[in-house]
């Protein structure tokens, strides 16, 4: 038997105000914005309000007759031409990939907060799994080998800048 946290009076206030707000014939916020809709509508295309509303409920019934039809049709398509589907989006990954990683540089360059946060939060949640674990560990190896030049002079660079840090700071001290 559960408690409930107000007295046999304030309940009863309770049920008295929620019966109250249903009665009230307030149309929800959806319906009214279909109405502003098709005033907007009518008024774009001369017509009246009464037209616009009796074509959307034409659509609408239209649409819940052919439903199923157009789902099982688009089912059987895209089953047929589904490596055609693939390839063509990979051909459009391809296209775009240059994009896509322009794209990420410059948001990793813009939010290194973030990066660094999401990258901890997943080293955390790689930790509880050994398989995954292994896993990144072999793609950082693989990186690092891929990139050992490029690693090496980004390294060079850093070092060289703190040495010129260290260089003005103590000129300037």
């Amino acid at each position: 038997m559960s408690v409930s946290k107000f007295t046999p009076a304030e309940l009863e206030e309770l049920r008295r105000a929620d019966a109250e707000v249903d009665a009230e014939d307030m149309p929800l916020e959806d319906e009214l914005d279909a109405k502003l809709d098709i005033v907007a509508s009518a008024q774009a295309r001369g017509k009246t309000e009464e037209q616009i509303a009796a074509e959307k409920a034409y659509r609408r019934s239209r649409y819940q007759e052919t439903k199923e039809y157009h789902k099982e049709y688009n089912r059987k398509y895209y089953a047929e031409h589904k490596e055609q589907h693939r390839a063509s989006m990979h051909q459009y990954y391809l296209n775009h990939k240059a994009d896509y990683r322009e794209r990420s540089q410059k948001y990793v360059k813009a939010h290194p907060d973030r990066v660094r946060e999401r990258n901890r939060e997943y080293a955390e949640k790689v930790k509880s799994d050994p398989e995954k674990l292994e896993a990144m560990r072999r793609r950082q190896r693989e990186y690092r080998q891929k990139h050992k030049a490029e690693i090496s002079q980004k390294a060079k660079e850093r070092y060289r800048k703190s040495k010129e840090k260290e260089k003005t700071s103590s000129e300037s001290a």
